[in-house]
């Protein structure tokens, strides 16, 4: 089978934790009747840091009130459509963001405007150190912030402070991001980093955790991303259970895979 869309960065990291989850996603577009909670709430405060992110661009820096009803607005917005709540109500989650947004004022630090906000990009997807390219494969996704200084910036919103130097180093989003600045702006060692708020509605933290991406780790991500290719076009879709079955959409359709008894 041939790739019918871009490749995103989430897409490459759902076929490496499992293909199976990947197929029932992309490839029989299985749609769920309700939309994940973390997923809305991750979406409404991505928004209001983009809004407060666009405001610092013209030269006007937002208080807590505006960015509350900016958050708020977005959340109501959100709503329209079915959630999966679990535990979590509506309210409550208005009221954690409004203390996340709280922290993430008073820990974030910029001495310069940023050069980009939600950075859109669409592009080939090649070898820095070879020159390869993989044909008819783009590579496409947006990112949250370029800070003045030529950092790529991803805003992550948590329930758990897991996010470290480690996972940093080898991220494949942080990845693809310098992959798409590199092509666009030539840079050959490329500054990144997780700006992390974690979601606790009585004592939230920030952390801000630094890396950079080389050469080699490009080249290293084009690989990556032909071996994810190759096993998509030849329908290798397999389960891979791991930490995260405990929380995938896709669980029933797991379950029933490959079960099917002969005519």
């Amino acid at each position: 089978m041939k790739l019918d869309a871009p490749l995103s960065p989430s897409r490459i990291t759902q076929y490496q934790r499992c293909p199976l989850a990947f197929y029932f996603k992309y490839v029989e577009k299985i749609e769920l009747e309700e939309t994940p909670v973390a997923l809305k709430f991750g979406s409404s405060f991505h928004s209001t840091l983009k809004f407060f992110w666009e405001n610092v661009q013209k030269g006007k820096l937002l208080g807590l009130d505006e960015l509350k009803e900016a958050f708020t607005l977005d959340w109501q917005i959100a709503q329209t459509v079915p959630i999966a709540w679990k535990d979590e109500t509506p309210e409550a989650l208005e009221e954690t963001a409004c203390v996340m947004l709280q922290t993430y004022l008073e820990n974030h630090i910029e001495p310069l405007p940023p050069k980009a906000v939600e950075m859109s990009f669409k592009v080939p997807i090649i070898n820095p150190a070879t020159g390869e390219t993989l044909n008819d494969v783009q590579l496409f996704r947006i990112i949250d912030l370029i800070d003045g200084e030529g950092c790529l910036v991803d805003h992550k919103t948590s329930a758990k402070a897991f996010w470290d130097y480690k996972k940093a180093a080898t991220d494949v989003q942080l990845s693809c991001y310098a992959l798409a600045y590199h092509q666009i702006y030539g840079a050959d060692v490329i500054p990144c980093r997780f700006d992390v708020i974690v979601k606790n509605a009585k004592k939230p933290s920030f952390a801000r955790i630094e890396t950079k991406r080389t050469f080699k780790d490009l080249s290293r991500l084009y690989n990556t991303i032909k071996s994810v290719v190759t096993g998509i076009e030849n329908e290798v879709f397999y389960p891979n259970p791991n930490m995260f079955c405990g929380n995938c959409d896709f669980s029933a359709n797991c379950k029933a895979w490959g079960t099917e008894k002969a005519a």
